[in-house]
């Protein structure tokens, strides 16, 4: 269970019972530009509403996200590393609400679908011409560029996460400290790119939410990530086998492309849309299957071991029916207990989070 209890700074900080097992829960957030991180932040919201991060049940320890996931997932990560989940909602407010206009240039980057849609034919004429790739290349994706990076330095206190990460490793064990995966793309490696907690940096949530025909690409010059990095959304979107290294329970997938669709799309502009929806989706399932291969795996490994450990136990009862057989039992077993760090499995439910879903779900969080 959770207690509340305040530091010496007088604020309440989140304070974790870990004499009671909690089920470990890893949140995987879907980018797909500002509706997904606005989408997400509601979730979040609804789960802050339901006491999801103080419920004696989960221990939500884990977070990942792609692009508008990506940022999503920090401002979370961030408040689960400070023990201040309660400010979850406030911040993700602020930060989905940042570019509202008249205070910021929100009409610049955020349109009704049709109207988006019919930039882009418009916007794909203008590209035939060289004087408007110049415009792009040297002033609308600076400009775009130098807006991010704004809003992400106004919205997530990078330099402080640092300090407090780094202060939270001198203080406790790494397993025992939230976990973050952020998803991009190494343009010229041809790889998926995931940034870690120890990661984080405006450049990282730069390269996972690297638009092309936006912000631009990101360029990396300091190893170890040294690297031009579009958005994660091409290949990881989001990280999901990547939050196995966290020792998770259940995974709950908040997904912003729907998988079903009632009518046929009809118009080029929505066929564009239904198949950006599928490719997105499919880089989840296949990450899933992967999940699902190493739950089998780590099936039939424990289930071998449990055989072999009967069969000691037969096998000693045999030889010496007085001999305590405690010590071989107890090291057969001993393995199994230990077989997901080496497999990096365990038994993983994975719940999607979705518009339908969060509508029709009132009680669990």
């Amino acid at each position: 269970m959770n207690t509340a209890s305040t530091d010496t700074t007088g604020k309440n900080v989140d304070r974790v019972d870990t004499s009671s097992k909690r089920t470990r829960v890893g949140l995987a957030i879907q980018g797909g530009g500002f509706p997904a991180g606005a989408f997400a932040a509601g979730v979040m919201k609804g789960l802050v509403e339901r006491g999801a991060f103080n419920d004696a049940r989960y221990d939500i320890c884990a977070f990942s996200g792609t692009s508008a996931g990506a940022l999503v997932a920090t401002v979370c990560w961030g408040h689960r590393l400070n023990g201040t989940t309660d400010q979850i909602s406030a911040d993700l407010e602020r930060q989905w609400t940042y570019l509202t206009w008249p205070e910021h240039l929100a009409w610049l980057l955020v349109w009704t679908p049709d109207i988006a849609d019919g930039w882009k034919e418009v916007d794909g004429l203008l590209m035939k011409m060289a004087t408007w790739r110049w415009i792009v290349e040297h002033m609308r994706t600076p400009f775009f560029r130098w807006v991010m990076g704004h809003w992400i330095a106004d919205t997530i206190p990078i330099e402080a996460l640092n300090e407090a990460l780094n202060d939270a490793l001198k203080a406790a064990p790494p397993a025992s400290i939230p976990g973050l995966a952020l998803g991009a793309a190494d343009v010229l490696k041809g790889e998926i790119k995931v940034f870690r907690e120890c990661d984080l940096s405006r450049e990282a949530l730069l390269a996972s939410g690297s638009l092309d025909d936006c912000n631009g690409m990101t360029t990396i010059v300091t190893p170890p990530h040294a690297g031009t990095y579009l958005d994660g959304a091409w290949g990881d979107n989001p990280p999901i086998n990547e939050l196995l290294d966290y020792r998770l329970d259940e995974i709950w997938f908040i997904q912003h492309f729907p998988k079903t669709v009632e009518t046929l799309p009809r118009t080029p502009a929505e066929r564009a849309a239904r198949k950006d929806q599928l490719w997105q989706n499919s880089l989840v399932e296949h990450e899933s299957e992967f999940v699902d291969f190493v739950n089998e795996w780590r099936k039939e490994i424990n289930a071998a071991i449990q055989t072999q450990a009967a069969q000691a136990r037969s096998d000693f009862l045999e030889s010496d029916p007085d001999q305590d057989f405690k010590n071989v039992f107890e090291t057969y077993t001993r393995k199994r207990v230990n077989c997901p760090t080496t497999w990096r499995g365990c038994s993983i439910r994975k719940t999607t989070l979705n518009r339908s879903s969060t509508e029709r779900s009132k009680s669990k969080p």
